[in-house]
């Protein structure tokens, strides 16, 4: 055991102690302290603390121990960023301008990206895997000095200090790069064994909405053998097609094309009459009474212009 003791002099003073103690290849410390004299504590209670005065102790002195008591602590992450902390974050680090600053956060809440809770930005889990897409290929945009370095080629050039051909030709060519890296990965990692059902030629790739993951053909984007084909994964990975629901015809009929009507249930729960067409007519899209088969007229709310005070 060690011990060392301090003194402090100012307005208040107060008696400061450490005591190190050793066992084994470990090393405990303590630390106690005791006011002397208050000073203007003394009237004014600012800052007053207690004493935590430890025992006296002499070097060497070989302590028994009564009990240990450990405690596992985790380092909590940095907060989640608001729309005025990203902006201070970008402009440390020199990336956009003050003109561009509002429409970044902007982007990304229109593209699904993040999310705004009262005040507070979300990553998404559509943001989460763009993002770790884009680290995994290296794309350029994820560079944060790339960003900056090339806005300030750009001021450069303005200022007429670097030549706009040979920034722009060296911009290109690691974009294109990227671009075309990072295409050819998502193709490789989204390709599958599975033969499209429908064409026969096709494989399923999977693919990605703001709704979960999905299976569609490889040809969909094909002009002169497009196919449509999409379904569902399943636990194990094979594709999944939810079987159609087979609705129940009523008595009555469509006043549009004669095709019978079918029972149908909205999202909020009210049942309703719907004709058979619904998906192959713009004619055919009515809401028609399950009792009377009367076609449902819904009134339309009135817009109102926004009352401006008058110039004058």
């Amino acid at each position: 055991m060690e011990e060392n003791c301090g003194f402090s002099n100012g307005e208040d003073e107060t008696e400061g102690k450490s005591v190190d103690f050793q066992c084994d290849k470990y090393i405990f410390g303590a630390t106690g302290s005791k006011v002397l004299f208050d000073g203007f504590k003394k009237c004014w209670n600012y800052g007053l603390s207690e004493d935590n005065e430890l025992p006296e102790f002499e070097v060497g002195e070989e302590l028994k121990c009564i009990s240990v008591k450990t405690e596992q602590k985790f380092t909590s992450p940095p907060p989640h960023y608001t729309e005025s902390s990203i902006v201070k974050e970008l402009e440390k680090r020199g990336i956009g301008r003050p003109s561009t600053f509002a429409s970044i956060p902007a982007t990304l809440l229109a593209r699904k990206y993040i999310e705004k809770k009262k005040n507070t930005l979300y990553a998404t889990e559509m943001g989460i895997r763009v993002s770790d897409f884009l680290v995994e290929t290296d794309f350029c945009f994820v560079n944060l000095s790339f960003t900056s370095d090339l806005e300030t080629k750009l001021d450069e050039i303005a200022q007429e200090e670097a030549d706009k051909v040979e920034v722009l030709t060296e911009f290109w060519e690691r974009l294109s790069g990227d671009l075309s890296r990072a295409k050819s990965i998502k193709e490789d990692k989204a390709k599958t064994d599975y033969p499209c059902p429908r064409c026969g030629e096709g494989f399923l790739v999977k693919k990605f909405s703001k709704y979960g993951p999905f299976y569609s053909c490889s040809n969909r984007s094909n002009k002169e053998n497009k196919c449509d084909y999409k379904c569902q994964i399943g636990e194990n990975g094979e594709p999944y097609e939810k079987p159609k629901v087979e609705l129940e015809e009523s008595e009555f009929v469509c006043p549009n094309c004669g095709e019978a009507l079918l029972k149908r249930t909205s999202k909020k729960g009210w049942e309703y009459l719907g004709c058979k067409n619904w998906n192959q007519s713009e004619d055919c899209k009515g809401f028609y009474d399950k009792d009377s088969g009367e076609e449902i007229v819904f009134e339309k709310k009135k817009k109102w212009k926004k009352w401006e005070k008058k110039k004058g």
